[in-house]
């Protein structure tokens, strides 16, 4: 009788506000303490670290937090990162759910329910006074912690509006975020029989946007390859790109989700440092921006829209629902969806590797355990559970006809190609080393002026932009060829075209190539206007040293690796050695400016004049290599931070190969009492100097100087003006060699025999570049357990394909390649010179004479290692 009384209408409001205050109390503690760990312990000590001094140091060992931070509100700055995010709004969701649970559970009770609705409080009264208890604890929950996060920075860095701007900015977003947590679970609860169900169907519908975004993912990139979703790509900058991480679906739509919208903003400002005197964004990297406040009013409406939801649900929630499961169908089937969809997709990342009918055999059998889990769990009844199964074949089916629509191209979606008169501008990721553009490519090793390059198929690199009619037409003209061709020649490589609408909009598709053609029209692009334009800016780009040290200053005097290198073609930082075809001689030239200049114009020149036929299936004999390298002067430019030579070279007067010296070890000349002209055996185990130091000369074209990068073009006899300009130089001797060839061995290539250990698989094109070989190579086999290439290669077979007369030698001389674009054919050539040295050359189906093509080529039982 008490009690009824007690819950008049006069005063059953507020018994009913402070009895939900009262049972989430405890709930909403362990909030407020989680979030001052994170927004003010943390800090706090980070703070006191870095302001203590050792005993006997005068200064501080590092600098003061001052010195460091504008502002830090969360955790810790080495803390921060997306995964540290997305727990930290997982823990606060779980705690605002308790919540929600600890106040609306009584819903679910028979007896508190009867209590409450015989007493004549109308039951919308009744929910939002509870609801409003639970408001009033969660903005409680936040505001504590963010005062003692203020109180924290003020104390150690200072006030400032930025903070301020910052704090109100995140008080209002997790207070949005616990509030939509809170108010789903209030209005789930207004709406099923049980607690456990009402955990649960909360959890769903939170996870909803998430688990179907993320799996939507999976599928698209399981059966819609066309798609780029995941892909990792390259955008040129100048001359030299940066990493562009390609954008999950699930990241792009943050913004609509209700549990991740406000994540990045969290790591945006949870800390601001001091760099050179500006504020810069621990999550941006960038300086102030000011936080959009306007993106909490529209999730403020949906928290506030769910609460009213909840209200109008409890008005009609049946009492004897309470404490039976399965009342709510529509909650029911949108979880067992979502497990459905998860069990049916748990095995899409494997379908590259494994047959689509295990892939998808493995995911009905999941999605069919997790349903009849779910079943279980809701009817406990096997009877009923056998006839519901008509269910599992209807959510299956739903799956199926996604599957089926991004498997046969989404209506067309894999496919298209806009309108020419929508295009801005084009832009085509293609298989390329790229180092024609960019001496950042400097460091692929073997990649330096070539094409090809077999990239894993989700990491690729965009061609600059273009914006010439005549070259989107290229581009549009390759994608139209891609689409029509269906040949399958067992080609794998990958592409990536997008066109920039004028409206702002793009459109972004992925390709696989599977023949030889349609990797061949690719090599159109050498043709374009923007191509040689950026060949034109590599070579002849006025201020480039300036512009490298202003860079620098303003990234705290660090300066990119590939900028310095791209210092190569600048006279004063440049090193240009040639390098007979045998790659055993390495002639360092003596150069004026002027002559640099006119050099490297000669070379510009030639190289631009070349179509892409002539330059991709030119037989011109290739008679050596123009080296531009970058000399020690870039290493020692006065103030620049974060570049060093990895493997310092040192020639050694009297031999043609040179002697490289450990990293760690580095001798400004030869070790004593190793008289490196003096070799005539390898390295002994107790030549201890020679052990640690010995690095025999093994690699290829575009890292000919191995910790010295160079930018090589191949010198082929039809270029004229280069050859012109080393006669006028008088240098028309520097492709000369005095090793002679002793013989000629050959293997002939095939899909299952390359080189590049780069390679995890088997690829139909193969962009070939010569290897010298170390004097002395089974020294190397000693001293650190590594066979050469050729020891496989050619394994048994230099006696059988071998040629030692010296008129065949001359003339395969003349048409064995240093570099080379073969697609699925022609010859591997082990040149043995007299002075025990090699070199490993290309020789085309084409141009191989009949004596080289009529042996009968076996491939030996170590080539299964070249997969």
């Amino acid at each position: 009788m008490i009690f009824r009384k007690s819950l008049s209408k006069k005063k059953g409001a507020s018994y009913s506000f402070f009895s939900g205050m009262s049972a989430s109390f405890v709930p909403a503690v362990f909030l407020t303490l989680f979030l001052t760990l994170l927004m003010a312990v943390l800090p706090l000590a980070d703070f006191i670290s870095r302001t203590q001094t050792t005993e006997d140091s005068i200064e501080t060992v590092s600098k003061t937090a001052k010195d460091i931070y504008k502002f830090l509100i969360f955790t810790s700055r080495d803390f921060l990162g997306q995964a540290i995010i997305y727990i930290v709004l997982f823990a606060m969701g779980i705690l605002s759910i308790l919540i929600a649970i600890r106040i609306f559970s009584f819903i679910c009770d028979k007896k508190t329910v009867n209590v409450y609705y015989s007493l004549g409080i109308k039951r919308t009264s009744l929910f939002l006074t509870k609801y409003l208890s639970g408001i009033v604890l969660i903005c409680a929950s936040v505001i504590i912690p963010v005062i003692l996060s203020y109180l924290v920075n003020l104390l150690y860095l200072g006030a400032s509006w930025q903070l301020s701007l910052a704090l109100l900015h995140l008080y209002c977003g997790l207070s949005v975020f616990l509030l939509i947590c809170f108010s789903i679970t209030a209005a789930v609860f207004s709406s099923v029989g049980t607690v456990s169900e009402a955990v649960v169907y909360s959890v769903s519908v939170l996870f909803a946007p998430t688990v179907i975004v993320y799996m939507t993912e999976q599928i698209v990139g399981a059966f819609l390859p066309s798609s780029t979703l995941n892909v990792y790509i390259n955008h040129f900058t100048d001359y030299q790109h940066h990493w562009n991480t390609g954008e999950s679906l699930l990241t792009a739509t943050a913004a609509y989700n209700p549990v991740l919208f406000f994540a990045e903003d969290i790591l945006t400002y949870a800390c601001a440092m001091k760099e050179n005197g500006e504020i810069v964004l621990q999550g941006t990297d960038s300086g102030w921006v000011f936080p959009n406040l306007l993106i909490h009013i529209p999730w403020f409406i949906i928290a506030f829209a769910a609460g009213v939801l909840g209200a109008f649900l409890f008005r009609r929630i049946k009492a004897e629902n309470c404490g039976f499961l399965n009342t709510n169908k529509i909650l029911s089937n949108l979880t067992i969806f979502e497990l459905c969809l998860v069990g049916s997709s748990i095995m899409l990342g494997e379908i590259e590797w494994t047959p689509v009918p295990v892939v998808l055999g493995a995911g009905v059998a999941a999605a069919f355990v997790l349903y009849l889990v779910a079943e279980a769990f809701l009817k406990r009844n096997i009877k009923k559970i056998l006839i519901s199964l008509y269910k599992f074949v209807a959510h299956i089916a739903v799956i199926a006809i996604i599957f089926g629509i991004c498997a046969t191209g989404a209506f067309g979606y894999d496919k298209y190609i806009p309108d020419k008169s929508k295009i801005e501008s084009a832009e085509i990721a293609v298989p390329f080393s790229y180092s024609e553009f960019s001496t950042n490519s400097m460091d692929y090793g073997r990649s330096s002026n070539g094409i090809f390059r077999m990239y894993e198929a989700y990491r690729m690199t965009y061609l600059p932009v273009m914006t010439d009619s005549e070259d989107i037409d290229t581009v549009m003209e390759i994608n139209r060829f891609i689409n029509e061709t269906e040949a399958d020649d067992g080609l794998s490589c990958t592409v990536i075209i997008r066109y920039n609408y004028k409206n702002g909009n793009f459109s972004e598709r992925r390709h696989t190539l599977t023949s030889l053609k349609e990797a061949q029209s690719l090599l159109k692009i050498r043709d374009t206007k923007v191509y040689r334009q950026y060949i034109d800016t590599l070579f002849n780009e006025q201020g480039r040293y300036d512009r490298i040290i202003n860079e620098a200053k303003k990234n705290n005097n660090y300066a990119d690796e590939s900028a310095l290198r791209s210092l190569c073609f600048e006279y004063d930082y440049s090193v240009v050695t040639a390098r007979a075809k045998s790659l055993q001689e390495n002639r360092v030239l003596d150069l004026t400016k002027e002559e640099f200049n006119s050099l490297k114009a000669a070379v510009y020149k030639d190289i631009t004049a070349m179509t892409s036929e002539e330059y991709f299936s030119s037989t011109s004999e290739q008679l050596g290599v123009l080296s531009f390298g970058i000399s020690s002067k870039v290493y020692e430019i006065e103030g620049l931070n974060g570049y060093h030579n990895d493997a310092p070279v040192i020639y050694v007067e009297g031999v043609t190969q040179p002697i490289i010296y450990d990293n760690d070890i580095i001798y400004d000349e030869k070790p004593e009492d190793t008289p490196v002209s003096d070799i005539t055996e390898p390295p002994t185990e107790e030549d201890s100097a020679y052990k640690e130091t010995y690095y025999g000369m093994y690699s290829a074209l575009g890292s000919l100087d191995y910790g010295e990068w160079s930018y090589d073009v191949i010198v082929t006899e039809n270029m004229t003006n280069t050859l012109e300009e080393l006669r006028r130089l008088k240098l028309e001797d520097c492709f000369t060699s005095s090793a002679e060839i002793e013989s000629v061995s050959f293997r002939k290539y095939g899909s299952k025999l390359h080189f590049g250990y780069y390679r995890t698989q088997p690829d139909f094109i193969l962009e070939f570049f010569a290897y010298p070989e170390a004097l002395y190579p089974e020294a190397l086999n000693e001293y650190y357990e590594y066979k050469m290439d050729s020891s496989y290669i050619f394994e048994g077979t230099e006696t059988e394909n071998i040629i030692k007369d010296t008129e065949k030698i001359k003339e395969l001389d003349k048409l064995m390649k240093l570099h080379e674009y073969t697609f699925d054919s022609g010859y591997y050539c082990l040149v043995k010179y007299k002075n025990n040295t090699y070199c490993i050359q290309y020789l085309s189906e084409d141009d191989a004479p009949d004596y080289v093509k009529n042996y009968n080529y076996t491939l030996s039982e170590n080539d299964e290692n070249y997969y």
